[in-house]
């Protein structure tokens, strides 16, 4: 019960500075951040006694409410993502999902893998037939959300739905033997001049009958894990040999107002480099974002927010004074 205190009174404290008009003071986020590293060791304490399940529950809670401290949100996200790796592990069955490639253009649907492992040492058989859970009943489910950046700053997210799959007949898996089931997923076909990156999030779980040796047989539910991958238009991943220069460029000649001929090419650049950068380069991205800001007229500008909407996940949306004042805190405190 005190857990769940203590997160509403953040989530009320995280709800307070995304406001429209109010932010936290310097030593109200301090406490705020103090409560998320707190609660990062309850994780990591979790994870060692491989209590699971708790150390989720409060990393994804923690992500849910998020923080304006871009490295601790980093380092939770980061966690998250080793907890994840290690009850995957500790599973007789490995379970996940799979795509091609991180960036697709020019498709209108995308294949998607469901992959199941043997971990054990033991054979395994799985979709072991029972009366109440038969043949042909749903066993797995792919929840499948997207989030649209526009170069014009708008931003929308929505679900697309589930994608099921049904049970097999009882297959045998020899260790470190894998099966696989294939799912399409339809997304929007972009043009080459549209000025949209899609960022999808798949998440999903499966429930197995499963027979391990001569013990009886019992049901494993398992959590497939989180897979993000994008969506651009043709010709937007020429800005992936180089997104850094390639965004710092773009900037510099926008505050130095381009011609007309450029201006395309600018706000593309500003606006697509930014999905191709490495974590490590994402910090810099933000800082030369902000920090030009003030100095471009509408067009451009509208294209860097929409780039720190998703370097940061900041509800500032197209709110230029916020993210200038947000970035001055950030400065200070640092």
């Amino acid at each position: 019960m005190r857990v769940v205190c203590a997160f509403v009174v953040v989530a009320i404290l995280a709800a307070f500075v995304f406001s429209e008009d109010e932010s936290l003071t310097q030593e109200e986020r301090k406490t705020v951040n103090k409560f998320f590293r707190l609660k990062s060791k309850e994780a990591e304490a979790a994870l060692k006694k491989g209590d699971f399940i708790t150390a989720k529950r409060i990393l994804q809670a923690l992500i849910v409410l998020g923080t304006d401290d871009l490295k601790l949100r980093a380092q939770i996200e980061d966690l998250e993502r080793l907890v994840r790796k290690e009850e995957t592990r500790a599973n007789v069955i490995d379970a996940r999902i799979v795509v091609d490639k991180p960036v697709f253009s020019g498709v209108s649907s995308i294949k998607v893998f469901v992959r199941l492992i043997n971990r054990s040492d033991d054979t395994v058989y799985i979709f072991h037939k029972r009366e109440k859970i038969g043949v042909g009943t749903n066993c797995g489910t792919v929840s499948v959300l997207y989030i649209a950046y526009r170069a014009d700053g708008s931003i929308a997210w929505a679900e697309r739905g589930n994608l099921s799959f049904k049970k097999s007949e009882p297959l045998a898996l020899k260790k470190n033997q894998m099966w696989e089931k294939e799912l399409l997923l339809e997304v929007p076909e972009l043009s080459k001049n549209e000025l949209v990156t899609y960022i999808y999030t798949l998440t999903g779980s499966v429930v197995l009958e499963v027979l391990r040796g001569d013990k009886d047989v019992y049901t494993l539910t398992l959590d497939m894990g989180r897979l993000s991958f994008k969506v651009v238009p043709p010709g937007a991943e020429k800005y992936a040999l180089d997104p850094l220069n390639s965004l710092t460029d773009a900037v510099k000649r926008a505050a130095a107002k381009p011609l007309e001929s450029e201006t395309e090419e600018t706000i593309r650049a500003i606006f697509f480099s930014p999905f191709f950068l490495s974590e490590s380069q994402k910090g810099e991205a933000v800082a030369i974002l902000v920090s030009w800001l003030a100095q471009l007229r509408e067009d451009f500008a509208n294209a860097s927010m929409a780039a720190l909407s998703y370097l940061t996940n900041l509800p500032y949306g197209k709110d230029r004074a916020r993210w200038v004042n947000w970035w001055k805190d950030v400065s200070r405190n640092r």
